[in-house]
């Protein structure tokens, strides 16, 4: 599915013989997924760099899977329709933290082929 994703400018989505969706990757994305992702990396204390971000106005959630003290990446969900963005690069820079990285991630090829044909929830 990864190679779908580069290599297609639409999709098409079959299961059990009927077509569940047709468009491009990117409005199957923006439709079905319930929530803003990001991606930040942060140079900085991880329970105060989780503590900010968690009270940022829109914040549903946010973990870090790393256990590294001061360089973490944070996956951060907020209210669908909310770029939080500028509001991260502020509240991270205004504790003077480094902000290495910060982007927006859109649901895979993958977890909307199993959004569209399972009953299971996907976690990545």
């Amino acid at each position: 599915l990864p190679e779908v994703s580069m290599l297609c400018s639409r999709v098409l989505i079959i299961n059990e013989g009927l077509i569940v969706a047709e468009d491009t990757p990117k409005e199957l994305a923006n439709r079905l997924q319930g929530v803003e992702r990001l991606e930040v990396e942060v140079q900085g204390p991880r329970t105060e760099v989780l503590e900010v971000l968690g009270k940022i106005r829109g914040v549903v959630e946010v973990t870090s899977s790393s256990n590294d003290s001061d360089l973490n990446v944070y996956k951060m969900q907020a209210r669908r329709g909310l770029d939080l963005r500028a509001t991260v690069s502020r509240a991270v820079i205004s504790n003077g933290w480094s902000l290495l990285n910060l982007q927006l991630v859109s649901m895979s090829l993958e977890e909307i082929f199993l959004k569209l044909t399972t009953d299971e929830e996907v976690n990545v």
